[in-house]
């Protein structure tokens, strides 16, 4: 057994000692292990062997606290143990133990943090400021087995209190109170006990999981109006916002590093893929949803883009054809020039070129040569164009005047 356990017992059994219900108090140690003061009362009990129930202060070094129960019976596990409090001053306000330890022996039981209907949260200090100002103190210990009733006087409480809580030791708690306003939104303090955890202030870590919560509101909020964005509906939002929530607790990000989300299709399952970003643009994390309406809405949008795509290019080829078409044009109404044709005539030809061009029975970049010719029949001209692949296209009664009619000699092949 080391020396501390040595003074926690030696204080132990100070408790244990005093009978009648008045206040004691002493304090102890030595120059290896340090002073400690410890102030006790012994409580009325009719339960034997469990009569002399103590309830007891230390504090060693003027820096680590024990607040305890000794000798009030034998406990297997601090879940089953639930201890009430009323104070004589406060009769209709019951108050129960918060957290809890027991002692290695099953018989002690350390209290942590108390709590009411009232107030969701009080620390040791505050107790024993309600242990000041009552003349008498109703306990009930619940366990699985059995229920114990115990009264404690806190008659001269106030001066065997105040003599432990030193002005050093509530300066040491003042600092530590500052120190967590100060930090406790930056990080976690590194604890060296139990008690010390305590004298961190529980509340003061609760305060830090509002903000948190806070936090998580606002980045919830902008995830919706993301999704909103990307035109999910309200239930589905709400739904996919759960699945969000879930993801991150399992694969370990943050709802506020969300940034951009993009959502895509599958070819062949109804599931919607959402890609969740960082303000880096890296991917966080990657995942199938069921989203029905969702779904149907981005098919529907994907066929109208494809339907425009489909017009759009439709557009382009016509507009490109026009531009192949507008070439051969140009050299066609080159070579009949030396026609000499009228406008009329020039724009017929070019309306026979183009209907023959439309149909697309050959190509028309390559036009070599045009000329006319006369055949048996009366009344006809024909115009031939010959192409450097050795195609031949004829375009018919074409008008030209009386004056080069009549020069032209008959085609008798044809």
């Amino acid at each position: 057994m080391n020396k501390k356990n040595i003074i926690i017992l030696v204080a132990f059994l100070i408790c244990l000692t005093g009978y009648s219900q008045v206040w004691k108090y002493d304090s102890g140690g030595n120059a290896f292990d340090g002073k400690y003061k410890s102030a006790n009362v012994i409580g009325a009990c009719s339960d034997f062997p469990y009569n002399k129930p103590a309830l007891c202060l230390n504090i060693f070094k003027e820096r680590n606290m024990n607040l305890y129960i000794a000798n009030s019976g034998y406990y297997s596990d601090e879940n089953d143990v639930q201890i009430m409090f009323i104070f004589s001053n406060e009769p209709k306000t019951i108050y129960y133990s918060g957290e809890i330890r027991l002692s290695k022996d099953k018989e002690t039981i350390f209290l942590l943090s108390f709590k009411s209907d009232r107030s969701r949260y009080l620390d040791r200090i505050d107790f024993i400021n309600k242990l000041k100002k009552s003349s008498r103190l109703d306990v009930r210990i619940k366990s699985e087995y059995k229920n114990r009733d115990i009264k404690f006087s806190l008659s001269g409480s106030t001066k065997a209190l105040n003599y432990v809580l030193t002005k050093n030791y509530l300066n040491h708690l003042s600092k530590i109170e500052e120190e967590i306003e100060s930090n406790v939104r930056e990080e976690e303090l590194k604890l060296d006990s139990i008690a010390k955890v305590q004298e961190l202030k529980l509340d003061s870590i609760a305060k830090a999981n509002e903000i948190e919560k806070l936090k998580e509101g606002a980045s919830i909020v902008r995830i919706e109006s993301i999704l909103s964005e990307l035109g999910i509906n309200k239930n589905e939002t709400s739904y996919t916002i759960n699945d969000i929530k879930r993801k991150a607790t399992v694969y370990r990000f943050n709802l506020s590093e969300i940034s951009k989300i993009e959502s895509s299709t599958y070819k062949t399952i109804k599931f919607i893929k959402l890609s969740l970003y960082d303000t880096n643009n890296k991917l966080l994390h990657w995942f199938s949803i069921k989203l029905p309406q969702y779904f149907n809405k981005l098919i529907i949008e994907k066929k109208r883009n494809e339907r425009l795509i489909e017009v759009k290019d439709s557009l382009n080829k016509i507009e490109f054809e026009n531009k192949l078409f507008e070439s051969p044009k140009k050299r066609l109404l080159k070579l009949i020039e030396r026609f000499n044709l009228s406008l009329d005539a020039n724009q017929s030809v070019l309306n026979k070129y183009q209907e023959t061009y439309n149909k697309k029975w050959f190509d028309f970049k390559n036009i070599d040569s045009v000329n006319i010719i006369k055949p048996q029949k009366k009344g006809i001209v024909l115009m031939r164009i010959y192409y450097k692949n050795d195609w031949i296209v004829t375009l018919d009664d074409i008008d030209v005047s009386d004056k080069y009619r009549k020069k032209m000699r008959i085609n008798k092949a044809y």
